[in-house]
């Protein structure tokens, strides 16, 4: 759990903590960072970083949580019919977060935070709820797919071909 916080000075030692965290997972893998080195890479005393997160993994879940926001505000004004587009286009912008986020293990975790927003912007297939439903889960678990295995080949695929993919295999999902 991390705390959500207006003051400037701990914004501040927040945006540190993250940078830290980001810097130590492009050099090291996310199980051998500590909280001692997130505090010495962010120049931070521990008893700062425990005033915002129990965990180093909630720091992970805080920088996920701003690009979901910065994701939602976007996607809420974005056609349905370019939502996929929209999606993947977000997260190319995204790369280098990606990358980290990859190697940390933690791709699912972006896909499972994203995925969280399907139901705000997944059109109605049709009358039948049970089939709304089922339609809905096959299109969100089809996209982490596609990010998963877009990670896995190391980001190479653009994001035309993505979409491209997405529409083959979901049928224009």
């Amino acid at each position: 759990m991390y705390t959500v916080q207006k003051n400037p000075a701990a914004l501040r030692s927040q945006e540190l903590i993250c940078r830290a965290v980001c810097s130590l997972m492009a050099q090291m893998p996310f199980a051998e960072i500590t909280v001692t080195r997130i505090c010495q890479e962010a120049g931070v005393g521990r008893k700062t970083f425990y005033r915002h997160y129990e965990r180093k993994e909630d720091v992970v879940e805080q920088m996920i949580a701003y690009l979901r926001d910065e994701y939602e505000r976007e996607l809420l004004l974005v056609p349905l019919e370019e939502a996929v587009r929209y999606h993947f286009a977000f997260l190319a912008r995204q790369i280098e977060f990606l990358k980290l986020m990859h190697s940390a293990g933690q791709i699912a975790l972006v896909n499972a935070r994203f995925s969280e927003l399907q139901p705000k912007v997944m059109p109605k297939w049709s009358d039948d709820e049970r089939e709304d439903a089922y339609r809905s889960a096959v299109v969100v678990a089809g996209t982490e797919a596609i990010v998963r295995k877009w990670a896995e080949r190391g980001f190479r695929e653009s994001v035309e071909e993505l979409v491209q993919m997405h529409q083959a295999a979901l049928g224009g999902g």
